[in-house]
């Protein structure tokens, strides 16, 4: 499974951009598998279904565990590959550190500084575009 996490601090703008994967997935006709929304509200977990392909995203990484059930999540379902959120400099990151120098695994940096919210709402649009990007070239390497 690869596996493109999402990283950034707090209210950075992650889930935000793990919602705009999710409607562009939907948008271009990927078929939704599953869909769950965590009893806080605004994170999710989803599998998408593209050309055989399937493509997980999990928007929930503010605990150690919450990170350790996106990875379960994504190996129980068969998911080729893993879309997720985690917080910057937290210990929970060691979920994935028998990854970080894997060919498999890919940091994708999103930091909040000080911007406007229109200037947050751009960031988080390139960062989608990003994420679907990467999906893109792994899509090719699934096959």
């Amino acid at each position: 499974m690869k596996i493109l996490l999402i990283y950034g601090e707090q209210d950075a703008g992650k889930t935000t951009v793990c919602k705009r994967v999710f409607s562009a997935l939907k948008g271009l006709g990927a078929t939704l598998n599953y869909y769950e929304l965590f009893p806080w509200g605004d994170d999710f977990k989803a599998i998408f279904t593209v050309n055989g392909i399937k493509i997980g995203i999990s928007s929930a990484g503010d605990s150690k565990q919450l990170i350790a059930d996106a990875r379960q999540f994504g190996q129980e379902n068969g998911c080729d590959i893993l879309v997720g959120a985690v917080r910057y400099h937290t210990h929970y990151n060691e979920v994935f550190t028998d990854l970080t120098c894997n060919k498999d695994f890919f940091w994708l940096e999103f930091s909040k500084g000080e911007v406007t919210d229109e200037e947050k709402d751009k960031r988080g649009f390139i960062m989608a575009l990003e994420v679907l990007s990467k999906i893109k070239e792994n899509l090719n390497f699934c096959y």
